[in-house]
């Protein structure tokens, strides 16, 4: 019926997530028991702090209940306007098991975590960054100094 409801946005978000932590960790896990290693470990790590800290951020940031209620906001960021904002929506989905069967094709899916132990904490910098950035603008648009001397506001 193509219905939504908050509840559903949030098991969505969440159970994306929960995978994500699922796929790294037996990444990691994988790796390293075939290499006898443990540094395959640390990159899992990465991979799931990274997925964490950008659940968590987008979660309080976006998505938690406000006053005034409104849908749920399903994007890394509030603002859909800016490219970067775009750029992270786009990188969020969770169409990245598309490059884990092209590389395991050539028999290095392990390279994926490799991969993400690099982007998911990347990607957790960026969303702060463009959430820093949104807090500046917001910031400027509605101070007094912001609507310049010209301004009818800056004539009383």
């Amino acid at each position: 019926k193509f219905q939504e409801s908050r509840l559903g946005g949030l098991l969505d978000f969440w159970g994306d997530n929960l995978v994500h932590v699922a796929v790294f960790s037996a990444f990691a896990v994988a790796w390293s028991t075939a290499s006898g290693q443990s540094w395959p470990l640390v990159l899992g790590a990465l991979a799931v702090s990274g997925t964490v800290l950008s659940a968590g951020f987008i979660y309080n940031y976006a998505m938690r209940p406000r006053a005034g209620g409104g849908s749920l906001l399903t994007s890394a960021s509030h603002s859909r306007q800016s490219r970067m904002a775009r750029v992270l929506d786009a990188v969020s989905g969770r169409d990245f098991i598309y490059i884990v069967m092209v590389l395991a094709l050539f028999g290095k899916a392990y390279w994926f975590l490799a991969s993400a132990a690099v982007g998911t904490p990347g990607f957790f910098v960026a969303v702060l960054v463009a959430a820093l950035g949104r807090r500046r603008h917001e910031a400027g648009t509605t101070s007094p100094s912001a609507s310049g001397p010209s301004s009818p506001d800056s004539a009383r």
